[in-house]
């Protein structure tokens, strides 16, 4: 990625939660807590969410999220649209925010065009905002 695309000041905020004593210790068991769940649990969670459109966005030079892996679980899941965004790493909504938004505003409006055609959650989504 473009070091040049992310302002130092915002890198430091990024980084300054991974300088406070035990957050990583923290974070495992905040997951642990919030999860308890059973094999047979997660496994019919996977189903549904296979069933959910979903759009997958990683950054071509993403460390993290990477283009194999990206599509990896894309793979798996019915569903799905994948996208790259070049000269990009981890954090697209920083580094090239106009691009990711050209991917998900056609995207989300598909969706939501869709669920009101159909009446399959259209209704909802105007209640939650």
């Amino acid at each position: 990625a473009n070091p040049d695309l992310i302002s130092r000041e915002v890198l430091a905020l990024y980084q300054r939660p991974l300088r406070v004593r035990g957050w990583d210790a923290a974070l495992l068991a905040t997951c642990r807590a919030a999860g308890g769940s059973s094999h047979q649990q997660v496994a019919a969670q996977f189903a549904a969410a296979q069933q959910l459109p979903a759009l997958l966005v990683t950054g071509d030079h993403d460390r993290i999220a990477t283009p194999a892996k990206v599509s990896a679980v894309a793979a798996l899941l019915l569903r799905t649209q994948r996208a790259v965004v070049p000269d990009c790493g981890h954090l697209s909504h920083e580094e090239a925010p106009g691009r990711l938004l050209q991917l998900l505003v056609p995207f989300c409006s598909r969706r939501l065009a869709a669920d009101s055609r159909s009446g399959s959650g259209g209704e909802r989504w105007e209640q939650q905002t």
